[in-house]
């Protein structure tokens, strides 16, 4: 099954690469139900910028949530970059405290 999931990845990638946002989404949901964690990632990037789907951070980030639960080092980067991102305009809006 996992070599279903790299081969679907592959594929996704490269619909992206072909600039068609939502084939790829399709692609990367599928490779991620066949147990290709990095899928999840991708797709979070995805909704982070509404290609291939409506803009949802808030998806984006629960995706990243199951990535990082699987170990995938890139979602666990990306959330601590988006909570890095959050605290920071926390204090810029709260005047620095």
């Amino acid at each position: 099954m996992i070599t279903k999931g790299v081969n679907l990845y592959a594929q996704a990638r490269e619909a992206l690469a072909a600039g068609d946002a939502a084939r790829a989404v399709a692609l990367f949901q599928r490779a991620s139900a066949a147990g290709h964690p990095r899928s999840l990632c991708w797709m979070a990037r995805l909704y982070a910028r509404g290609a291939g789907v409506q803009q949802s951070c808030r998806m984006a980030e629960l995706l990243l949530q199951q990535a990082a639960a699987q170990q995938d080092p890139a979602a666990r980067r990306l959330l601590r970059y988006m909570n890095w991102k959050r605290l920071v305009a926390g204090k810029v809006k709260g005047g620095g405290r």
